[in-house]
This record gives C-alpha cells, structure tokens and sequence, in this order.
C-alpha cells in the first residue's frame, strides 16, 4: 500500500490574482442584480489587472462604487482591503453565498443611471498608474451608514470585504 503527502503553498502572487478576479466578480454580479445592464457592468471585467497590481504593492484601500444619475451621484457600495500576515497554508476563498442573498433585497437602480469605480490608497501609499484609470478630481459624495455583507474573497494575507450603502 503506497501512502501520498501533499503539500500546497499559497503566494502572494496567487491571493493578489485570486482577489482581483472574485472583486471582479462581485462587482459585476452586484450591478447586473440592481438593475445595471450587462453592456455597463462588463466594463468592471477590464479593472482585474490594476486591482491585482495595486493588491501586489499593498497600496489599494478601498474601491468606492458610486451611482451617477444626472446632477447626482451617490456613494452604492465600498470594497475594502485588509493586508495582514501572510499564512502560506490559508486556503483562498470566497463567500459569495451571502452577497448573492442580500443583494436580492436592495432596490434597482433607475434606467439612466451609470456608476463609477473610484479606487483609494492606503494612507501611506500613492497608487501606481494603470491603464484605464484617471486621477478623480472631485471628492467622493457622504456615504452614511453602511452594512457590512461580508468577505467577498480572502486569501494568504488579504482579505476584501463587501459594504452596501443602499439599504
């Protein structure tokens, strides 16, 4: 009888790609379930590659998604990212189950809405230029109270997690 040992290590290479492709993932199912169509919300599916650089230098903070209307905007929701030790054993996961159930009781989004995407440094951090993306001019709108749904993905010494400002 013959006995197998296997061992996986988890890189920050692999929690940064799989992080960016979950918060992908949640930004896309999140708009198309409030109302967005699918020709506005695939345009997140082009962020996966800045979101993985700015996870790689540990300079992202926060992804705020606002609602534009016109003469409008207004903060939706918030995905913010935790860095802590990086545990090379921790499986990468994510928790879209429950994200997926609170979002069937937010309201849609009226037709001639857009969104934006703004993404926040780290305090200490600038965030390195990525094609696509441009320097906000104006500050973001008050958010208010949020409610937190929860970690959208984690991994090996990150995490992100799901705020909803709409409820």
């Amino acid at each position: 009888m013959s006995t197998y040992t296997t061992t996986t290590t988890r890189t920050w290479s692999h929690t940064t790609t799989h992080l960016a492709g979950a918060v992908v993932g949640v930004l896309s199912e999140t708009l198309i379930a409030i109302g967005f169509s699918w020709d506005k919300a695939k345009r997140v599916n082009t962020y996966e590659t800045a979101i993985a650089a700015w996870l790689r230098e540990k300079s992202l903070a926060r992804l705020t998604i606002t609602s534009t209307a016109p003469g409008s905007e207004r903060v939706m929701y918030t995905i913010d990212f935790d860095y802590f030790e990086e545990d090379g054993g921790q499986e990468l996961r994510d928790q879209l189950a429950r994200i997926r159930r609170q979002l069937g009781k937010e309201s849609q989004v009226p037709a001639d809405a857009d969104f934006t995407i703004t993404a926040t440094p780290r305090p200490w951090a600038s965030l390195s230029d990525q094609p696509g993306w441009s320097t906000r001019v104006t500050a973001l709108p008050e958010s208010g109270r949020s409610y937190r749904y929860g970690t959208a993905a984690s991994g090996p010494g990150a995490a992100a997690v799901l705020s909803s400002y709409r409820l």
